[in-house]
């Protein structure tokens, strides 16, 4: 996660322990899945380039909200691995309590399915499906389930799309059939990259006995996973025409054979932030208000990294 040496501020100013709770959230995460709902907004509104849409901000702030308190959660099971790995830090190294961090968890993610409830059936359904698929993980046992723990983030890709095609609550374009063709290649895309993810943490899963894809079938297999899956994710982008992802999958499949070929982790992270980054960008063509957003998580998190725990990050270098 990290380049530096962690060193937590003792006494934090009011501002910084304030932002300590804002990133329990991990909103750098917010990346993958406001991109990924945004490509389904886009095709909900078949929006041209440089698109400046009517947008419908309480229910996007609910489906991040949700979303983000399946992350809550999986800091408080998965503390005492996020401690070996050095990440994660403000559950496993006691930055705020233990207490707090289950009540935010539990509040951010049933608060919004209250809300769908009285809101929008569509986006119950979608955030019903990412919170049974937060449980599955992080209570049931699928995070030490190797192929059931790497479907379950694929499907958090796949349904994030859905969730952006019911951003519109008029949506009246292609069939649940089609549009399930085309959040196909974006769950495919989640997948690839949470192969990779896993790799560099793999020697102290393995200590804390988490039995990931990585520790279960090593670095190879699981690079080569990646670079299969991000293929067939290219594959059906084209054949359906998908161009955002699809652009996003050709470019970035050379950088996953790389990191295939490679014989240590240091490559692992190039093909990972280069989907993120060409996907957001792509997205960026149409909405182009979304780089706010993006540009603001992003330099908010560079300043909240340094000046509490002195680590750059995130950071775009390799």
């Amino acid at each position: 996660m990290s380049q530096g040496s962690i060193i937590i501020s003792p006494l934090p100013n009011p501002f910084l322990r304030a932002l300590d709770y804002f990133f329990l959230l991990r909103p750098t995460q917010f990346f993958p899945l406001w991109t990924t709902v945004l490509a389904g907004y886009i095709l909900s509104l078949n929006l041209p380039i440089f698109s400046f849409p009517m947008f419908p901000i309480m229910a996007f702030t609910m489906l991040t909200l949700n979303y983000a308190g399946i992350f809550v959660l999986n800091q408080i099971v998965d503390r005492e691995t996020d401690r070996i790995n050095n990440k994660c830090f403000i559950v496993s190294h006691e930055m705020i309590s233990l207490w707090s961090a289950w009540v935010i968890g539990i509040g951010i993610t049933t608060i919004p399915l209250v809300w769908a409830l009285m809101n929008s059936k569509p986006l119950l359904w979608v955030m019903i499906s990412w919170t049974v698929a937060g449980v599955l993980y992080n209570f049931v046992g699928f995070m030490n389930q190797p192929v059931l723990g790497a479907l379950t983030n694929g499907w958090l890709g796949f349904t994030s799309f859905f969730g952006g095609v019911y951003l519109n609550p008029e949506f009246q374009g292609p069939s649940a059939g089609l549009v399930f063709l085309y959040a196909a290649p974006y769950g495919l895309a989640w997948l690839a990259v949470h192969f990779l993810v896993t790799i560099p943490d793999a020697t102290g899963d393995k200590k804390s006995q988490k039995n990931t894809f990585a520790v279960r079938y090593g670095m190879k297999a699981t690079a080569a996973a990646a670079f299969v899956t991000d293929a067939i994710c290219l594959l059906i982008s084209l054949s359906i025409q998908e161009w955002i992802v699809g652009s996003v999958a050709l470019i970035s499949l050379p950088f996953f054979f790389i990191a295939y070929k490679a014989k240590t982790s240091e490559k692992i992270f190039l093909p990972v932030k280069l989907s993120i980054i060409l996907l957001s960008l792509g997205v960026m063509l149409f909405i182009p208000l979304y780089a706010l957003g993006f540009i603001l998580i992003y330099f908010l998190s560079k300043f909240y990294y340094k000046k509490r725990l002195n680590l750059n990050y995130p950071s775009l270098k390799p």
